[in-house]
């Protein structure tokens, strides 16, 4: 019971992330630290109780979405550690490496590397990496083979990006320009 809500609400939370994540960047957050807290708990604590791990990820998730209403710089930075270190610990299960010892080490190095990427091209940056994890979720929901959810995953993310840069939702238009004039 618990494992068919969860993969309906990661894939409703993917499709407003994918087409609104720019938009909606404190969702971004709450998500991806839902999607981390829970991952982490079933990974390192032996927790048998649906209802507690999905605690443990909803006060994940809202610690990261309130932090990221009133702690915006901050919450850029740890967004994108949170969004790279959840598509590198996702990509280490799709391709099944067997990193289970140093699986910290690809998610600190995932997180560093999104960190960077949000901080210096934050509009574009979320875009791409809100496109790209709900593109992931939707993706990682469905449990097919890995090519057919690479494919998937593939054309998720690039439908995410045309819509957020094409402005089909009221207010998803391109990134604000930084007001400099040509």
């Amino acid at each position: 019971m618990t494992e068919p809500v969860l993969s309906i609400f990661t894939i409703l939370v993917g499709i407003v992330l994918l087409v609104a994540g720019r938009q909606l960047f404190w969702l971004v957050i709450g998500a991806i630290g839902f999607l981390i807290g829970l991952s982490l708990a079933l990974d390192y604590l032996a927790i048998d109780s649906p209802l507690i791990l999905g605690l443990i990820a909803l006060v994940a998730g809202v610690v990261g979405a309130i932090g990221a209403i009133f702690l915006q710089q901050v919450a850029v930075v740890i967004g994108g550690f949170l969004m790279g270190s959840y598509l590198s610990l996702w990509l280490i299960e799709l391709f099944n490496l067997n990193l289970i010892p140093g699986e910290w080490i690809a998610f600190v190095v995932g997180g560093v590397i999104g960190a960077i990427i949000v901080s210096v091209l934050f509009e574009y940056a979320l875009i791409g990496l809100s496109s790209l994890v709900g593109a992931t979720m939707i993706s990682q929901s469905v449990n097919l083979s890995p090519p057919i959810t690479t494919l998937i995953l593939v054309i998720l993310f690039v439908v995410g990006l045309v819509v957020q840069l094409s402005g089909l939702i009221p207010g998803a238009g391109r990134p604000r320009s930084s007001g400099r004039s040509k």
